[in-house]
């Protein structure tokens, strides 16, 4: 919507059936770097798309004249086992929420949106040897995401806390999503991490430790959320070769899926011995 709202402004009081191709070149033109450009092209060809197959408004995308750039993707750096140990120790240092936040992202897996989409009544402590956080999405095209993992003994206690000292009524972490940026990036300095740690590269520390434990494709997707499980264990079984522990894209449409799916399992690969 921001890029939308950008757009917006860079176009006045134009109608949009009057919107040419060179409009939307010279807008694109005004973004800084690839990646601004690639999201805001994203977003105008997803409006186009809309008024064309849903409403029936337009009948001609002057969009579909341009692609993306193309950004290689960096593999990420995922945390050791002690760097882990220092960030909980660090976030624990802080505060309880602090704690919890990053708890969640590396124990758990989540996204920074599944964080803070969390409600209070998505945590099950009814069993304290087995407790359990449940995903959900209020958007149903996202409730494949769905699930319920697994937590520790030891979180009972730690979310305990947190509950008894900041007492959330509804969603268990009222903040912004840049704030949660920030946050990580403070607890890592406060750990004297150095290389860079963010909400995904947690996330992806989660991944590579699971898979070091054993877990295989199907049961990765699943804990990450990245179902349907049959669709996607189905391409990646027809389009990764695991010869060597190396994945290798082979011939698959990836316009199919959303790339950092298969970013996940090259870097999974790559650093499994």
């Amino acid at each position: 919507m921001y890029d939308l709202a950008l757009f917006q402004d860079y176009l006045g009081h134009k109608i949009i059936e009057k919107i040419t191709d060179q409009d939307i070149a010279n807008f694109l033109a005004l973004a800084t770097n690839k990646s601004t450009r690639k999201r805001r092209l994203t977003s105008i060809g997803g409006l186009f798309r809309f008024l064309i197959k849903d409403e029936k408004v337009l009948t001609i995308d002057p969009s579909d004249k341009f692609y993306p750039d193309f950004i290689p993707l960096k593999t990420p750096q995922v945390l050791f086992v002690a760097e882990q140990e220092k960030m909980l120790d660090a976030a624990q240092a802080e505060n309880s929420r602090t704690y919890m936040i990053v708890w969640f992202l590396l124990r758990l897996g989540l996204t920074r949106a599944e964080l803070l989409a969390l409600k209070v009544d998505h945590v099950d402590l009814s069993d304290p040897e087995h407790p359990v956080v449940y995903v959900f999405y209020d958007d149903v095209r996202w409730q494949r995401k769905e699930r319920k993992l697994a937590a520790t003994p030891a979180f009972v206690d730690a979310y305990r806390k947190f509950l008894a000292d900041y007492k959330p009524e509804r969603r268990l972490f009222d903040i912004m999503p840049q704030s949660v940026n920030k946050l990580v990036d403070r607890v890592a300095a406060a750990a004297d991490i150095h290389k860079r740690v963010t909400p995904q590269s947690l996330r992806d520390t989660y991944a590579v430790e699971h898979a070091r434990e054993g877990d295989g494709e199907t049961r990765l997707l699943q804990i990450l959320g990245l179902a349907p499980i049959a669709v996607i264990a189905a391409a990646c079984s027809a389009t990764l070769s695991w010869r060597n522990r190396r994945c290798r894209a082979v011939s698959f449409p990836l316009s199919a899926f959303r790339f950092p799916r298969f970013r996940m399992w090259e870097l999974i690969a790559s650093l499994l011995p």
